[in-house]
């Protein structure tokens, strides 16, 4: 027989995975907890459609919560915790943990409907989210400004290969036409002395 909801022991390695690796009894304890404090913000439809996702060992928790009304999520926080008998920075950790898993495993009619009907800062808890788009602060690199094998040269925006270098600075090497000329033997005018006016003539001995 196909199984048409979403399957509980799944359900349950998962939020004990996301609770730390605890024991997969206290990660059903905040599960029915969690199903328990939402089924008291929906109405009938609402939880008959929850109970045909979670499966029948759900129905006990979603028909005998009282209706309470929707609330937020610090107050819906709150009756997780009323629930699971735990501090409410745990209370809130286990109802975020439980409801992003739900998220992930409900059929997205179902999420869809809930989302719908659930205050904004609950449904977004149940908000598939959405992989692979890019962050919206990053954008695209221009493709003569990729370096990559398949989008364009390897390497630096100005490769050598197609870079023409610069001319030759100021008296270097490539452009005087007699290099090192004034300290050559061959071809400087006079000692050292004479040409910097040093000379004991000049009255600046070294």
């Amino acid at each position: 027989m196909t199984q048409n909801h979403v399957d509980e022991q799944v359900l349950l390695e998962r939020v004990a995975a996301r609770m730390g690796g605890g024991a997969v009894r206290d990660a059903r304890r905040a599960v029915f907890d969690t199903v328990g404090a939402l089924a008291e913000g929906l109405q009938l439809r609402e939880r008959d459609l929850l109970l045909a996702a979670l499966g029948p060992s759900f129905a006990t928790v979603l028909h005998a919560a009282p209706y309470r009304g929707l609330v937020e999520a610090e107050a819906f926080f709150d009756r997780v915790e009323r629930r699971e008998h735990v501090g409410g920075g745990f209370a809130r950790e286990h109802a975020e943990v439980v409801l992003v898993e739900l998220g992930e495993l409900l059929p997205a009619e179902t999420r869809a409907h809930l989302a719908r009907e659930l205050p904004p800062s609950v449904a977004i808890l149940l908000a598939r989210p959405e992989y692979g788009a890019p962050p919206a602060h990053e954008r695209p690199v221009p493709p003569e400004l990729a370096h990559t094998l398949a989008t364009g040269k390897p390497g630096s925006a100005h490769p050598i290969a197609t870079d023409a270098p610069p001319g030759a600075q100021a008296h270097s090497v490539v452009r005087e036409d007699n290099p090192h000329g004034e300290t050559k033997v061959s071809s400087a005018e006079g000692l050292t002395q004479e040409r910097e006016g040093e000379t004991l003539a000049t009255g600046h001995p070294r």
